[in-house]
């Protein structure tokens, strides 16, 4: 009954092929899940970047800060101690915080 028919394969063969794509498979969607996430956070690491690059422009034009940007759908939360250091506050996740900041020496 397991034996090869015309032509085709064995049922221990489908069984085993079936196996093998069930545990490739499990190894990379987790594993491209991760990636998007850590390069999601990066990107947002780089725009808040940009956002304290652009900050430090305005604060050098006009003197004045913005409190909070919206950029490409995460907003920005800008904290500026005037001669000392500014900071962007940004959600990375749902429950986690990230910030970037400069300080003057």
């Amino acid at each position: 009954m397991l034996l090869k028919s015309k032509g085709g394969f064995a049922a221990f063969e489908a069984i085993a092929a079936l196996a093998c794509i069930l545990f490739l498979c499990s190894i990379i969607i987790p594993a491209a899940a991760t990636m998007t996430l850590k390069v999601e956070e990066a990107n947002k690491r780089a725009a808040s970047w940009v956002v304290l690059y652009e900050q430090l422009q305005r604060i050098k034009v006009t003197g004045q800060v913005q409190q909070k940007i919206v950029k490409e759908g995460t907003t920005y939360q800008i904290s500026w101690e005037k001669g000392e250091r500014i900071c962007v506050s940004y959600e990375i996740r749902p429950s986690a915080i990230a910030q970037t900041c400069l300080q003057n020496e």
